[in-house]
């Protein structure tokens, strides 16, 4: 009798060790799906949220236009992205500097509007090739990116390109010889566009 209860005893062990098992497999299971869920939300998170967007500055994204950028709160940002104009250009909007001594407006084309956007420096010269421009420079930026200045009759201002294939954008900044043009540079750097 005692050999049958012994044999019986061994049975509920393996049971319960199966059944421990099982609960063991199904909560791991459990956790890498919820992990791997997690870091697909995060990943999403940070096209807008990245580690160069200081904590206390202000995102603006707009989903219709497929932009989105950080700024300084010391600043401020007037929405005027609404129609496109006769060009098929997005007027953004314009951001100004806390002292009110910068403004940067902000324009934005398409190519899914119809319009040619430029991908390379060099095609972005030769659309350009009439106008009076000095001091091209690149920028750090998550794409092609420089800056320059533009003469139009005698009238000048720094403009940053931003080219990307889907989408350009145009950062005009008043007056030229802004000594805002660090912070510019900064939030052009958290600059993210989807075509």
């Amino acid at each position: 009798m005692k050999i049958k209860q012994q044999g019986f005893v061994a049975i509920e062990v393996v049971v319960v060790l199966l059944i421990v098992g099982a609960l063991c497999v199904a909560g791991w299971y459990a956790w890498k799906f919820n992990t791997s869920k997690t870091s697909t939300v995060s990943k999403k998170t940070a096209q807008v949220s990245t580690a160069e967007i200081p904590s206390d500055w202000i995102i603006y994204q707009n989903n219709d236009l497929g932009i989105s950028f950080a700024y300084p709160k010391t600043w401020s940002f007037k929405e005027h992205s609404g129609e496109p104009t006769s060009i098929k250009l997005y007027y953004v909007g314009d951001l100004t500097s806390g002292d009110k001594t910068t403004t940067a407006a902000i324009d934005l084309i398409r190519k899914k509007d119809g319009r040619i956007v430029y991908s390379t420096i060099e095609e972005w010269k030769a659309h350009e090739s009439n106008a009076h421009i000095s001091n091209l420079t690149e920028v750090k930026s998550h794409y092609t990116a420089f800056s320059y200045v533009l003469d139009i009759s005698g009238a000048t201002s720094l403009v940053y390109e931003v080219l990307n294939p889907s989408i350009n954008v145009d950062i005009m900044v008043f007056p030229t010889d802004s000594a805002s043009k660090s912070t510019v540079e900064q939030i052009l750097a958290t600059l993210r566009l989807e075509g």
